[in-house]
């Protein structure tokens, strides 16, 4: 998988990016390789929250963990693509469980891709 060139979108405005993710640490670690790399970030720690956020900024990217307090994250992802304004957003998985059948799961929930935890931030 290849890395997200930072810049503008189409409109001019600085791109977004969306985590989905309960663990405070890892929020905050995305949080500083988003900014770094020029991005808008917001975070939620659960999947109505990220529901909810996505609805409100329309981020170009949403990153989800599959584990999440409330909900699993290919529910929160198949809920994400079945509304309108969010169905060509692209989603990537990021967990620890890295067995086929978790990538064929994420993938068939509607994920566009597959990041393995721990995240390599040199690689990110």
């Amino acid at each position: 998988m290849g890395t997200i060139d930072p810049g503008h979108g189409s409109n001019n405005q600085v791109r977004t990016v969306l985590y989905i993710e309960d663990d405070p640490e890892a929020r905050f670690l995305m949080a500083e390789i988003i900014r770094y790399k020029g991005y808008n970030y917001h975070s939620a720690s659960t999947g109505l929250e990220g529901i909810s956020l996505a609805k409100k900024h329309k981020p170009d990217l949403i990153l989800i963990d599959l584990i999440l307090p409330d909900m699993q994250g290919n529910e929160v992802t198949t809920l994400l693509k079945s509304l309108p304004e969010l169905k060509d957003t692209p989603i990537i998985a990021i967990t620890a469980d890295t067995r086929k059948d978790v990538k064929k799961m994420v993938l068939t929930a509607g994920c566009d891709g597959y990041i393995a935890k721990p995240i390599n931030v040199s690689e990110f």
